[in-house]
């Protein structure tokens, strides 16, 4: 799966729906069985486990890439995104963007997925 984010509002939104997506995937894990009894789901600790394996395996195929020359010990993953804009500024921040600190994974977007024309079109009616 690839998305296509267009304009300022569409990048800005595709950086929180990654960043979600990660914080989703791995916040699950630190549940508790008591937090799923009190949910009232009946499974046991280690078959949720298993599911949420799954679930995260499965969405970090299918919405990231994982670059297999990352320089640091932590995992490295790219988005699977395409990135447009009519104005450089707010491309160039995703691509600079620094992971926060509590994540459990490093990611970003390429640099190479990206299309933004040099000057901005800012005040063009």
């Amino acid at each position: 799966m690839i998305t296509v984010q267009v304009g300022q509002c569409g990048n800005q939104i595709g950086e929180k729906f990654f960043e979600t997506l990660v914080a989703d995937c791995f916040d699950q894990v630190n549940l508790s069985q008591k937090h799923l009894e009190k949910a009232g789901n009946h499974l046991s600790l280690s078959d949720f486990k298993k599911l949420n394996s799954n679930y995260v395996s499965e969405s970090m195929e299918r919405f990231f890439t994982q670059d297999e020359a990352a320089t640091t010990a932590a995992e490295k993953y790219s988005a699977r995104s395409v990135l447009i804009d009519m104005e450089s500024k707010v491309i160039n921040k995703l691509l600079k963007r620094k992971s926060n600190e509590n994540a459990k994974i490093d990611w970003s977007f390429r640099e190479t997925n990206s299309y933004s024309q040099k000057k901005g079109s800012g005040n063009n009616w």
